[in-house]
């Protein structure tokens, strides 16, 4: 099953929807550098919702 991500960053809003179950957090922040350009260990995630 796949786990779709909503993130924004810089005024814009960023759609990750290649994340699995099995996916770790390195793995959300390395597709988020991929998207913004931020290393992984200037990122912090905040505000995390489940549905």
């Amino acid at each position: 099953m796949s786990v779709s991500v909503i993130i924004k960053w810089g005024g814009q809003e960023y759609s990750i929807s290649t994340l699995s179950e099995e996916d770790t957090v390195l793995d959300l922040k390395q597709s988020i550098k991929s998207l913004t350009g931020v290393l992984p260990e200037r990122q912090k995630l905040l505000g995390l919702k489940v549905k």
